[in-house]
């Protein structure tokens, strides 16, 4: 079972690609969230409901268990080309998540590895906000 921290986004994700349909540029970014395992991803976008009400969604992406699975997502281990990131265009990581060497660790992993399968990578220092939880209304 995959778990994460909804107060520890270390990071971005953000794709940029062409939309075959319509064919205009979008931009989709996928939150990197610290778990039990080195990464989940997440995206999150947000909808109308029937009232107009706009709501916040949350989609479970993917998650990253260790570097050898990362690896293989991009490609990087013998006998497996296919990088399942091609489209994303910049990883921006958070290194405020970094307090112990375990973590920097994990951290330049995650940054070693993108800028290895050739994806521009963004290290920066930002401590986060406490988030404000709205009470739901039933």
């Amino acid at each position: 079972m995959v778990r994460w921290n909804w107060n520890a986004k270390f990071g971005e994700m953000i794709y940029n690609f062409k939309n075959h349909q319509t064919g205009k540029k979008v931009r989709y970014v996928v939150s990197i969230y610290k778990g039990n395992c080195l990464a989940v991803l997440l995206h999150t976008y947000y909808k109308k409901d029937e009232d107009g009400k706009r709501k916040v969604f949350y989609e479970f992406r993917d998650y990253l268990n260790n570097e050898i699975q990362l690896k293989s997502n991009l490609g990087l281990t013998k006998g497996n080309s296919y990088n399942y990131y091609e489209e994303v265009s910049l990883v921006r990581l958070n290194t405020y998540y970094t307090r112990t060497a375990f973590e920097r660790k994990e951290l330049m992993l995650i940054a070693k590895n993108f800028t290895k399968a050739g994806i521009k990578v963004s290290l920066y220092y930002k401590e986060p906000k406490p988030e404000k939880k709205k009470k739901e209304e039933d």
